[in-house]
């Protein structure tokens, strides 16, 4: 699963990506997505070089805000904001009605309260062996398409437990291959 990124006109033609290291750096800048959302609203001209400095992260640590304001000076900031909300979604996970026993929420309540980084760190370093350089890389979209997966492989999307019966005839099969 490759991570796909928003182009975006510039100075020349960059690509806007909301990593986690985006989403955190978001929560860090604007308390919360709604947060985010609502100084969109009130105060575009502040937030649009902001986000779009956060967005373009990724690709080069150097940026400063300064530089965005430059680039953004004589571009409308309903084609930067637009950008920007795309590239959002774009690294947001998919929705998903079905279980999501054992997910970790990416609804919009959950958003707004912040996510619980301690645990997306943990899945993504322990039980992904990911480093912490490629975890802060990998996009919300991808970090949890990996726990959908590696809930079925560990048959932690059960409804129900697996009864001791049946964990030791599976042991017992699982001994002959």
């Amino acid at each position: 699963m490759k991570d796909k990124k928003t182009p975006i006109e510039l100075d020349k033609v960059r690509y806007i990506m909301f990593d986690l290291n985006a989403f955190y750096e978001t929560e860090q800048h604007f308390g919360s997505f709604n947060g985010m959302i609502e100084q969109l609203n009130t105060n575009p001209k502040g937030a649009i070089p902001l986000l779009l400095w956060i967005g373009l992260l990724h690709d080069d640590e150097a940026l400063t805000v300064e530089q965005t304001i430059e680039w953004t000076h004589d571009i409308s900031h309903y084609y930067i904001a637009e950008k920007i909300l795309q590239a959002v979604s774009i690294g947001l996970p998919e929705s998903n009605t079905s279980n999501t026993t054992n997910k970790p929420s990416t609804d919009t309540a959950s958003i707004e309260k912040g996510w619980d980084w301690a645990w997306f760190f943990y899945m993504g370093t322990v039980l992904f062996n990911r480093s912490e350089a490629v975890f802060w890389r990998t996009t919300p979209r991808k970090l949890f398409a990996m726990w959908d997966i590696h809930r079925q492989v560990n048959g932690l999307d059960q409804a129900q437990p697996e009864s001791k019966e049946s964990a030791q005839a599976r042991a017992f099969v699982d001994q002959y291959l």
